[in-house]
């Protein structure tokens, strides 16, 4: 009989709620600060970093999660009796963290030869960050309780990613510039006309496809865009920073269009808000599925 273990990185931006829940193990992506090394979601809430990138003297670094912590992750899931290990990692594109899984797997039954033919591990890459694989692993977690096989369940994540789209709003272009996502002259001449971008996130790429003046017109033209984009009938998710009244103005214009309210609001973790900074809104699709 299988017994699936579920594991995700702090990326996700996976609720602590569905965390206890799913009995989902947690991997958290280490960050350094001014010099400081620090775990997130372990050492500090998205929200608290909100605070801390805003004030930190240089930009925040992530770095990837080693291959021997995600190894003795599959050890610890041999130990308790389980037949296979869904893991799903953040977008191998923009970090080592999937190869470094991919490597545990390889390394377990040379380190461990009693887990031989006994544990299966399924590494899989998100394409993305934040709640694309922060909901949608519950929800595989959700179908395995239910009785689905790790290929039915393997089959949900696909689809889920394969259909995903993440825009985001940027308030300010001063993270972009301090990330090198745009160069600082672009900053300098976007900031001083008030130029707000959104940022169209597909598979692990990242592209400019709407820009305006002034902040007030950020929630609307993300309404439209979302209008443009949206499947009737399916589901969607919005994140949100420290724009509290704006993600909620969001929320309220997405579930007039949808007919229906999100599935989710999440908190934008560090791995995102390094780059667009802690003043941005969020919402992720469903589209049409992509090869």
């Amino acid at each position: 009989m299988e017994r699936i273990k579920f594991i995700i990185d702090s990326t996700s931006d996976i609720k602590d709620e569905d965390l206890q829940e799913y009995d989902i193990k947690l991997m958290h992506v280490p960050i350094t600060v001014d010099g400081v090394g620090y775990l997130e979601r372990k050492d500090f809430t998205s929200q608290e970093f909100y605070t801390v990138l805003a004030n930190a003297q240089e930009l925040p670094a992530t770095s990837h999660i080693l291959p021997i912590q995600f190894l003795e992750a599959y050890k610890e899931a041999f130990d308790e009796g389980y037949t296979d290990v869904i893991c799903t990692t953040m977008n191998a594109k923009g970090s080592s963290t999937f190869h470094a899984a991919e490597m545990a797997a390889k390394m377990l039954e040379e380190e461990f030869p009693e887990t031989e033919g006994k544990l299966k591990i399924h590494v899989v890459d998100s394409r993305a960050y934040c709640a694309v694989y922060g909901y949608s692993v519950p929800q595989a977690a959700k179908l395995a309780r239910q009785g689905a096989g790790v290929e039915e369940v393997l089959e949900y994540l696909d689809d889920f990613i394969r259909r995903s789209e993440i825009y985001i709003g940027m308030y300010s272009l001063k993270f972009a510039k301090r990330s090198g996502r745009i160069s600082a002259a672009s900053a300098i001449v976007g900031e001083a006309l008030g130029i707000r971008p959104i940022v169209e996130m597909i598979d692990g790429n990242t592209k400019t496809i709407v820009k305006m003046r002034g902040d007030k017109q950020m929630v609307p033209q993300m309404a439209e865009l979302f209008r443009k984009r949206y499947i009737p009938g399916s589901d969607y998710i919005v994140a949100k920073t420290t724009k509290e009244e704006e993600a909620e103005e969001l929320i309220k214009l997405c579930t007039q269009i949808a007919g229906k309210p999100p599935v989710g609001v999440y908190f934008l973790g560090a791995s995102v808000s390094i780059n667009s900074g802690p003043e941005t809104v969020a919402f992720i699709l469903q589209g049409n599925k992509r090869p």
